[in-house]
């Protein structure tokens, strides 16, 4: 039993003092920044006295920041560092941080001033952008800032990265080529029962198409009868792929076996079967332990045949599927900027440069999808989710639509209003695109057992109502706290009076 202490606010008064505390902690540390910022005024090179300055070793001014900053005498750092109880290192990339803000994104530093931002988050994007040039980091500051106290952190770091490429697409497409050469394969330190740790930092193609062999094998030893768990499977596939011909022979042996979800193309981060086929289903294939124990003819001029004449090789290759996005506008411009950007679900946004790499380097066979359009998704009256309308769902809400959430993956599609059978005197059509959110698994839970309330007056457009009576609406742009005051009450009526509306037109 926890004791409870006696006294203090009640629910409503404990929400608003965290409230105020929190609206405090962004009020001061938004002041540490323009205080930073001050403070490497006060130590611009012009204040050091003439005679200073010819000594040898004494202090010089340095620029922090990007392009269009002001020089700072660099011991400035030092002592801000004391009295913030931090690094010199620490100080120096404060006042950096601050003096890019000020000079090269001018709505960002509003935001400082007024104590309305994370200063964490306008720090992030100083950092992401003083490489570009100052025109550029204040064409990103114009379209960001709108968007970095509604979006978390996670989504909106996707749309700073791709703003940074349109900003300056010829710099991010040579900034690109420099992290595509920074790759490498590492193994760590030997953990306990001999197991090894494995880092690999490569091309995403390259990561995509690995993973889905990962996958295949771990598959084709479930068929085999292995009882493992599929990640130990997974780590086993590591071990045969280092035996090429091993791998080969087992793709070879099982590509007429069925892939994993029905023959439909096996996603690189999705969850395989993790239940053995029956004794009377085994393959009758040998077991890849003793594969290794058979010899392998050789020829003279070919070595190891692994590949018998007339072979589709293609077959043994995994099937994955991948969702690339890309706007009109980004086509129409990319031969006059020199590129443009591009999203690649599970890595983020691209240059259309790397995007072309990836598919001609990776040999494979590119088939196009037709494209989904979101607004042509007629509701059924099923209970039952159609392919047709979860794909719709999440191009349209690629998150989940609960309260500033970052969930973009393993995400479920509720019902916002529960399902009625037609039998219990249900309406047609209550699954669609306008009674539809997604979730991950614990936000469901708590929309279905935690006293929240959401309703959709729109498709693609959802208010919650939590268990104190504060209101929030979520879009695909993020989240907007609506308070507790009459305005959202209203708006929370008036969403109800919507829903209903569309009921009795739909």
């Amino acid at each position: 039993m926890f004791d409870r202490q006696a006294g203090g606010p009640d629910a409503a008064g404990t929400l608003s003092l965290v409230a105020l505390a929190h609206c405090t902690v962004l009020e001061q540390e938004c002041r540490v920044v323009a205080l930073a910022a001050h403070w490497a005024d006060l130590h611009h090179p012009d204040s050091q006295a003439p005679a200073e300055k010819p000594l040898p070793g004494a202090e010089q001014g340095r620029q922090l920041g990007g392009e269009g900053t002001p020089e700072v005498l660099e011991f400035a750092a030092a002592e801000l560092g004391a009295h913030t109880e931090t690094s010199s290192g620490s100080a120096r990339r404060l006042m950096a941080d601050a003096l890019d803000i000020r000079h090269r994104l001018p709505e960002l530093w509003q935001l400082i001033l007024t104590g309305a931002v994370p200063a964490w988050r306008a720090r992030k994007v100083a950092q992401a952008t003083r490489h570009l040039s100052r025109d550029s980091a204040m064409h990103v500051d114009a379209a960001v800032a709108p968007s970095i106290t509604t979006l978390p952190w996670g989504r909106f770091e996707t749309l700073l990265a791709a703003k940074i490429i349109e900003a300056d697409p010829k710099a991010a497409e040579e900034q690109a080529k420099i992290w595509e050469a920074e790759r490498f394969v590492r193994t760590g330190r030997t953990g306990q029962s001999g197991l090894k740790l494995l880092i690999a930092k490569a091309n995403a193609g390259d990561v995509i198409w690995f993973m889905a062999t990962i996958n295949r094998i771990a598959e084709i030893l479930r068929l085999q009868g292995h009882l493992d768990d599929v990640d130990v499977r997974r780590s086993k596939a590591i071990g045969i792929l280092a035996q090429p011909a091993l791998a080969l022979q087992l793709l070879w042996d099982f590509r007429n076996e069925q892939h994993p979800a029905a023959g439909q193309p096996q996603e690189p981060e999705q969850p395989i079967d993790n239940e053995p086929n029956p004794p009377y289903d085994q393959p009758t294939t040998t077991r890849t332990d003793d594969l290794l124990r058979q010899p392998i003819p050789e020829s003279a001029d070919r070595g190891l045949i692994i590949e018998p004449p007339g072979v589709d090789v293609r077959k043994l290759r995994p099937h994955v599927t991948l969702h690339l996005h890309l706007s009109e506008e980004t086509l129409r411009l990319a031969g006059l900027l020199g590129g443009g950007v591009a999203r690649l679900e599970g890595v983020g946004p691209l240059t259309l440069g790397q995007v072309r790499r990836f598919l001609s380097d990776t040999g494979c066979d590119v088939k196009l999808q037709p494209v989904i359009d979101t607004r042509d998704t007629p509701p059924v009256d099923s209970y039952e989710i159609p392919r047709r309308i979860r794909e719709a769902m999440f191009l349209r809400m690629p998150a989940s639509c609960f309260p500033y959430a970052a969930g973009t993956s393993h995400l479920d599609l509720d019902h916002t209003k529960a399902f009625v059978p037609k039998v219990r005197g249900g309406p047609p059509g209550q699954t669609g695109s306008h009674n539809l959110g997604p979730m991950v698994r614990f936000e469901h839970r708590i929309k279905t057992h935690g006293r929240w309330q959401v309703r959709q007056p729109e498709p693609g457009v959802w208010i919650w109502r939590s268990p104190n009576r504060n209101y929030y609406l979520v879009t695909n742009t993020g989240t907007q706290q609506l308070g507790n005051g009459l305005f959202a009450r209203r708006v929370w009526k008036a969403a109800g009076e919507r829903r209903r509306e569309s009921i009795a037109t739909g």
